[in-house]
């Protein structure tokens, strides 16, 4: 079943919240955030509304399961991330005839332009999401299983 994009928005913003906190930097008093970017106080940039969206259409803890039902629709491709490059999180580069030969889908909202903590968190999820999904799939290919 797939989560609400509420549910999703809450957790990353739990996780942001316990992960970015403040702490000091000099006995002046000056403190910053131990995260490299700093809270958006405007809206959620195209970015990142966008991979909300995306992530939101995953079962982001389970991505085991989405690979079995995307396996069985005939959806053989590995999930890239977006960077400077896609990419695909979880294979070597000694694996790259494999994603040449089964192509790989990029996923929205992904990019080489952080939008603020939130995006970033988001990338991380989706990038954790990606590896333990690329590894599996690559695993099963290699074990004849996915042909």
């Amino acid at each position: 079943m797939r989560r609400p994009l509420i549910l999703v928005s809450t957790v990353t913003i739990a996780l942001l919240m316990g992960a970015c906190t403040r702490k000091e930097v000099s006995p002046v008093g000056i403190s910053t955030r131990d995260c490299p970017f700093s809270y958006a106080k405007e809206k959620a940039g195209p970015g990142t509304v966008q991979l909300l969206s995306t992530l939101n259409k995953m079962n982001l803890m389970n991505p085991i399961a989405d690979l079995d039902a995307n396996l069985a629709s005939g959806d053989r491709r590995f999930i890239g991330i977006n960077g400077y490059s896609c990419s695909e999180p979880g294979v070597a580069n000694g694996d790259q005839d494999v994603v040449d030969r089964f192509h790989s889908r990029c996923l929205e909202g992904t990019g080489d332009v952080i939008e603020g903590n939130l995006h970033w968190a988001l990338i991380d999820a989706a990038t954790a999401y990606a590896t333990i999904y690329n590894a599996e799939l690559l695993r099963r290919i290699r074990a004849g299983a996915v042909t």
